[in-house]
């Protein structure tokens, strides 16, 4: 299948032509500023976000748990256009605010002060910072991406679990069972069976809008309260947000959930059958560990 998408902007960016795999697309990407992440320019449309009926043969269903939350009904969305990190947010990138003064906090380091490691253990609220950080410094709005700007950019005109097919292939994302022979690669841990680590962004290739690492690395944040069907999220793909706290749920048996923020992609840790593009968790927005991140938009209108 072959995507060309050209997109025609009033502002200074550059073009590049991106291959991944077989797919091929016209990309229009932006760098605000020499310590802004550097973005692509997602095309306005439509797709399906939800589970989409086509599933690997190999992946197991963990004692039922994917076929009660990841199996849901889909629903179509429109989406407009709007710019996304073309890698997760960087150690580096982020320390930037920090001493600027934008951010009050530091990432975990537990991997060293590589400024192209991804940023981990942030919270939600220290990524929210960094956006507001951003927005002040280049007078345009940066935000968390929503759910669905998420999974649109993630699938990137794919319909099938993997935006490459359906079944999973060496040397194209990171978690503990993605590779046939993962012995000997960085930060493999071969007594215990899984990845120690992430990787630098970028290490693995660009999905068909030129984006690196969506389904795994880190974890991402994205900006939704908790939603317990896809009926929830707005067809044009805005965050689903009731309420600035997310206080949801009223009744003790899901009071627990009142207040929790959505989480997009797996992590190097994750098990193969984590590794689904419309699979969504979930944690309070304090929570931090050294496998969750964020990537950043930025308004293009």
């Amino acid at each position: 299948m072959r995507i060309t998408v050209i997109t025609f902007l009033f502002f200074i960016g550059f073009l590049s032509f991106v291959v991944a795999g077989d797919e091929k697309a016209f990309v229009t990407s932006l760098k605000d500023c020499d310590d802004c992440p550097e973005l692509v320019v997602v095309p306005q449309g439509s797709f399906i976000f939800g589970r989409e009926p086509v599933r690997p043969k190999n992946i197991k269903d963990d004692f039922g748990m994917l076929a009660k939350i990841d199996t849901m009904t889909t629903k179509k969305l429109n989406m407009s256009s709007f710019a996304i990190g073309k890698y997760e947010v960087t150690y580096g990138e982020y320390m930037a605010c920090f001493k600027a003064g934008g951010c009050t906090e530091k990432p975990m380091d537990k991997f060293g002060a590589d400024e192209r490691l991804p940023a981990v253990g942030v919270t939600w609220h220290m990524a929210q910072d960094y956006v507001q950080w951003l927005s002040d410094k280049t007078g345009r709005t940066y935000r968390l991406p929503s759910a669905a700007e998420w999974e649109y950019a993630a699938k990137a005109g794919t319909h099938t679990p993997y935006w490459w097919g359906i079944e999973m292939e060496d040397n194209r994302v990171l978690c503990r069972t993605c590779f046939k022979n993962p012995h000997g690669m960085a930060g493999y841990n071969s007594e215990k069976g899984t990845f120690e680590r992430p990787y630098e962004v970028g290490y693995f290739p660009a999905n068909p809008f030129g984006l690196h690492d969506m389904l795994s690395n880190v974890g991402e944040w994205v900006q939704d309260c908790v939603f317990t069907s896809v009926q929830s999220i707005p067809e044009d793909g805005s965050a689903y947000e009731p309420n600035k706290d997310c206080k949801l749920f009223s009744s003790e048996k899901y009071e627990k959930f009142n207040g929790m923020r959505t989480i997009r992609g797996a992590h190097y840790k994750a098990k193969l059958s984590r590794i689904i593009v419309s699979r969504v968790s979930l944690n309070v927005p304090d929570f931090r560990r050294n496998f969750l991140g964020f990537r950043v938009v930025a308004e293009v209108k």
